[in-house]
């Protein structure tokens, strides 16, 4: 029997897990004296990885950032795919004038190369752990897996590489299904990507130290899509690199398969990565199980036949879903599963709209799946559902109302794939245990008070689309710690936008692309914000 939605606690699978140690410090030599050609911007990123042994090894196209003193050069890796040590050689597009910068004691080094990065009067490095992350076979992803060195001597030039973070491991398997990201997050909010400071040592494992403020989740982007094994026994394997972490109250990951459907698996079992350790999950089956087009699935508390949804819309004496292109209605019938989930199936045509307050105030709605054909949300289409906990905005959605999930209290984590063109106010005010937001790239304004009273929100990344943000969007969220923006010009924006409801400035850090910090400090009501305004390498 066909299961309606894909939430799941998967203590079996979280529960059961290995550790293998990764094979490192593989000794590297800087070669001061050749200069060989530069790498250009369209070369492809640094990919050190894993070999069939689990052993690191170097990419002919690795680079790395040296510090022979506090001036951050970039070293050029002269080997082969495949090797596990070689020389660099300082790129020569860069000044033959090695005085710049303070003196140190010895030579320092990070991978992946990092113009941004700093060497600090305490001889520690500033880096970046990468809340983006990509997809490689059986290894961790093009410059995800962050390595310090530290000479012997300022004379010596050998530098031993080690990694700063471990790994989580997540093993997958199932038949006829493509991947097209895959997400990690805490369950009791620890920060897991974005800036950070290591410390390396000659002959010591090196330390690292997490910003306040950072991701509090890792995406592995797969591309144009990863299939599966089909064979439990020979998963396929997904490695996130994290900084040393312990996940207190367990994690969550939600995988997104190539029809924007979403299944998601939580523990709430603790569980610790370690420094260059590799924590193996135990393999599991997502369940991706997705309403037809003429289709709704939803989940209610009650399992109780006589306890259905029913959606009445107002105007209406009968229940009724939305209107088909003729102008009819469009009625549906139940079909119970014993399981407590109910399926809503249309009998004539596909579902392009969620109605005028549809779900409005229905508390024991906990779960919806919406299907690919919806194109509309409408004002207040969820408003007051206090049992929902989580929703996927299918990618043809290009409109949501006004108020459509305002005073959602048990909302806290939603997934909008669409790209979306009309968005009305106050979207999510309200949702007092919202956590998680992601947008997809094509969405260019955001709305009058649309997060206000989040105050569970902590963290939010605004796409480089979004050109215009209106007033008071973060007014009240009393919490909001980290505001990620990654256009590169600054979006016109109104007035307290980032204040509590008294209109007082929220405490919280505002990254920008670096190379557009000073711009976003001189811009219109931006600029209210200047002394929080920092710089990001997205």
């Amino acid at each position: 029997m066909k299961k309606i939605f894909t939430l799941f606690i998967l203590l079996c699978a979280f529960t059961s897990c290995s550790e293998v140690s990764i094979t490192e410090e593989h000794f590297l030599l800087t070669d001061e004296v050749k200069y060989y050609a530069t790498i250009t911007e369209s070369d492809p990123a640094s990919r050190t990885y894993l070999d069939e042994q689990r052993r690191q090894c170097w990419h002919a196209k690795d680079s790395i950032s040296v510090f022979r003193t506090t001036r951050n050069e970039r070293f050029n890796f002269d080997g082969d795919t495949g090797a596990f040590e070689g020389s660099f050689t300082r790129d020569e597009s860069e000044s033959a004038d090695t005085s710049v910068g303070d003196a140190i004691s010895t030579t320092y080094a990070l991978y992946p190369c990092d113009a941004a990065a700093t060497l600090d009067a305490e001889e520690k490095i500033s880096l970046t752990m990468p809340a983006m992350q990509y997809y490689a076979k059986n290894s961790y992803g093009p410059s995800a897996n962050v390595m310090v060195a530290a000479a012997e001597s300022a004379q010596s030039d050998i530098l031993p590489f080690r990694s700063v973070g471990g790994y989580l491991v997540v093993k997958l398997y199932g038949e006829n299904t493509t991947i097209a990201s895959i997400t990690l997050a805490g369950n009791n909010g620890e920060v897991l990507a974005g800036n950070a400071t290591a410390e390396a040592r000659y002959g010591y494992t090196p330390s690292l130290m997490m910003a306040e403020g950072g991701s509090r989740e890792v995406t592995i982007d797969c591309g144009e899509g990863v299939t599966l094994s089909n064979d439990k026994e020979n998963p396929t394997e997904f490695w996130f690199v994290l900084p040393p972490v312990t996940f207190e109250k367990g994690i969550t990951i939600m995988t997104v398969n190539s029809q924007n459907q979403m299944d998601t698996q939580s523990t709430n079992k603790k569980l610790t990565v370690s420094r260059n350790t590799a924590k193996l999950m135990a393999a599991y089956k997502p369940m991706f199980n997705g309403p037809a087009n003429n289709e709704l699935w939803y989940k209610s508390k009650s399992p109780d036949t006589n306890q259905f949804i029913d959606f009445y819309v107002e105007g209406y004496g009968t229940r009724v879903f939305g209107t088909n292109a003729d102008g009819t209605e469009s009625i549906f019938e139940y079909d119970y599963n014993p399981g407590g989930c109910c399926r809503v199936k249309h009998f004539s045509g596909e579902v392009t709209q969620l109605p005028y307050h549809i779900f409005y105030d229905k508390d024991n709605l906990e779960e919806v799946a919406l299907p690919n054909s919806l194109r509309t949300i409408c004002e207040g289409a969820f408003i007051a559902c206090d049992g929902l906990k989580g929703i996927i905005i299918p990618e043809n959605v290009y409109q949501i109302d006004a108020y459509a999930f305002r005073a959602c209290t048990s909302l806290e984590t939603v997934l909008i794939k669409g790209q979306l063109t009309s968005l009305g106010g106050m979207i999510f005010y309200d949702c007092t245990s919202l956590k998680i937001v992601e947008f997809a790239e094509g969405i260019t304004r955001l709305t009058d008070r649309m997060f206000g009273n989040c105050v569970s929100l902590e963290t939010i990344t605004l796409p480089a689309s979004i050109g215009q943000i209106d007033s008071q969007i973060f007014a009240g969220c009393t919490n909001l710690k980290t505001v990620y923006v990654k256009a590169t010009t600054p979006p016109d924006m109104s007035y307290w936008v980032f204040t509590d409801n008294e209109h007082q400035n929220l405490n919280c850090k505002i990254y920008v692309p670096v190379e557009s910090v000073e711009e976003y400090k001189k811009a219109s009501n931006w600029l209210t914000y200047a002394d929080q305004i920092e710089g990001y390498n997205f």
